[in-house]
């Protein structure tokens, strides 16, 4: 997620992912689901017909260039660009933008600013994953008992 809370990349590497996993990115309904914790949050995603449910843990005490997260007082979109790669070559196989719902958006930046001012503790992070992992077998099952908001992607209108 980017400083301004206004956009964010989705960057997905599969092993030579198959025409089919293309496609869902490129043009699949994409769902995203946000489980907020103490020292991280879990981001889950789905693209049908071809990518289901996987999910990274997110701080932004782990991000290239860390730093705060603005929050609007007004909730609004955020545009997120998903890249597929292929793990193998690193060759970019699809590209799509799409946007979070307003009010998705604002509860990922509102755990993202949380998170912020939180001290941070790597083992912590690593710690608390672990036991969402243990707790929750499969990401379907995470979203299902533990999201705290839950969306599908929008064309983007930017």
């Amino acid at each position: 997620m980017a400083p301004d809370g206004r956009s964010g990349e989705l960057l997905i590497a599969l092993a030579a992912p198959e025409q089919s996993e293309i496609t869902a990115i490129e043009s699949g309904r994409a769902d995203f689901a946000w489980v907020n914790s103490a020292h991280l949050a879990l981001v889950a995603f789905r693209f049908d017909q071809g990518i289901d449910w996987s999910d990274f843990p997110y701080t932004p005490h782990r991000a290239e260039h860390p730093s705060g997260i603005a929050i609007d007082d007004e909730p609004s979109e955020l545009l997120l660009r998903v890249v597929l790669v292929d793990a193998n070559t690193g060759l970019v196989r699809a590209v799509r933008e799409l946007c979070w719902p307003a009010q998705f958006a604002q509860v990922a930046r509102a755990s993202a600013a949380r998170l912020w001012e939180s001290p941070f503790s790597e083992r912590a992070a690593d710690q608390e994953q672990d036991r969402l992992y243990t707790r929750y077998r499969t990401t379907a099952d995470l979203v299902r008992r533990r999201a705290d908001a839950t969306c599908v992607g929008m064309h983007t209108r930017f």
